[in-house]
């Protein structure tokens, strides 16, 4: 007989329990080292739809009473239709295999510091998600020239929205409805409707951002972190933002500044008297 079974929740969800990831650190603060992953995603998909344009990548850090409730962030990518949306949510699916990043790009000619491609920390996108919350939602848009010709193709203005919860992934699982455990609900909405957000993501700084796609043109992706872990035993940084934000914050932008150096400020470095990055997507 022949049967079947599905890699358990824990997979996607367990980051914290890889130490290759932890010892990648250095016994650094994580939170950077995954959050760069999510950059990186970010850079790949604004150079690909803006090679010589105005590429935007924003970082929000939300607080609520000294707590940090979410993590988001935002680019002015090529954006994702539903097939793309449902690839990106397919585990261990990278952006090459996916088609974001040519197997014959430029980015694959220059140093990984140079072309901001340093996904490789042994973790990739979902895993950088999962160490640092158990939710992701995300909200995506391309642009009517940019859209390929398919069955699922949204209307013009649509946002597409997909959310991703570990927490929903590990009650299924358990209740034996494994069959559900890897889908996630995939809709088409209005722009800047909030009818698919959860209490704990209505953080102003994300309603705001939400009612802002009405007025935003062009293709973009929001990607929102909820229900943020807590830090984890060896690593006291992300409980230090909940303690410190203001300083913190600082701290963790020098450290994105560092990861970063080289792609922002090319092959010779800083140059003297200029700024590292800008920092207004900072929320207390």
């Amino acid at each position: 007989d022949n049967d079947s079974s599905l890699p358990h929740p824990k997979t996607i969800t367990g980051s914290r329990e890889y130490s290759m990831y932890n010892v990648s650190t250095a016994g650094r603060q994580p939170l950077p080292f995954a959050m760069a992953e999510k950059i990186d995603n970010a850079i790949a998909a604004t150079m690909k739809v803006n090679p010589d344009g105005k590429r935007t990548i924003d970082v929000y850090l939300c607080w609520d009473k000294e707590k940090l409730t979410n993590i988001a962030f935002l680019d002015n990518g090529e954006g994702m239709d539903k097939d793309g949306l449902t690839n990106y949510g397919t585990y261990n699916f990278s952006q090459k295999a996916r088609g974001i990043i040519d197997e014959n790009s430029e980015l694959d000619q220059d140093p990984l510091a140079m072309s901001g491609e340093i996904g490789f920390f042994g973790v990739g996108g979902q895993h950088s998600v999962f160490y640092m919350g158990y939710k992701e939602h995300i909200m995506t848009r391309q642009a009517p020239s940019s859209s390929k010709k398919s069955a699922n193709k949204d209307k013009p203005g649509m946002v597409r929205d997909m959310l991703i919860s570990g927490k929903r992934m590990h009650a299924l699982y358990k209740a034996g409805d494994k069959d559900n455990v890897y889908k996630y609900p995939n809709v088409a909405r209005p722009a800047g409707s909030l009818e698919t957000l959860d209490e704990n993501e209505k953080h102003p700084t994300i309603v705001k951002l939400i009612e802002a796609e009405k007025e935003r043109k062009g293709s973009f992706s929001l990607f929102i972190i909820s229900e943020i872990r807590d830090g984890p035993k060896d690593h006291k940084g992300f409980d230090e933002l909940n303690q410190n934000p203001a300083e913190q914050f600082k701290k963790l932008v020098k450290d994105l500044s560092r990861v970063y150096h080289y792609f922002l400020h090319g092959k010779d470095g800083q140059v003297a008297g200029g700024d590292d990055v800008a920092t207004s997507g900072e929320d207390e």
